[in-house]
């Protein structure tokens, strides 16, 4: 009884520490190899919408998180994928033959900086 008293806080405390802990470390994470953000001054919800059902069955690239407001998507590589040197470039060509946008290009932006300019963008009154 003793034990099952004294654990109990302890492994509450483990598990906050490593909930509170994990979203620090993204925040502050840069562009990896294997991830790329690209912005587009023309990105809407429909665009959005073809990008994230047509990678959901091709190419070696998957959307990990994107702010249509402020125009931006981060992309990583599938766990099948290849790494090669092309592959941002090849990202920017799949975009553009998925929509008709033609303003995607790549974007060096933390994911602290992306969520900035998510969040600046939602403060953003709509255009009207």
């Amino acid at each position: 009884m003793l034990r099952k008293t004294l654990y109990q806080p302890i492994l509450a405390l483990v598990f906050l520490t490593c909930v509170l802990s994990s979203p620090l470390k993204a925040q502050n994470q840069s562009p990896s190899e294997n991830s790329w953000t690209v912005q587009s001054e023309t990105l809407d919800v429909k665009a959005y919408e073809q990008i994230a059902r047509a990678l959901k069955t091709q190419t070696e690239f998957k959307v990990k998180e994107a702010c249509v407001p402020a125009g931006l998507i981060v992309f990583e590589l599938k766990e099948s994928a290849q790494m090669n040197s092309d592959l941002g470039t090849q990202l920017l060509a799949h975009l553009h033959d998925l929509t008709e946008l033609s303003d995607f290009e790549l974007s060096g932006l933390t994911f602290e900086e992306f969520r900035e300019q998510c969040a600046a963008s939602r403060l953003r009154p709509a255009n009207k």
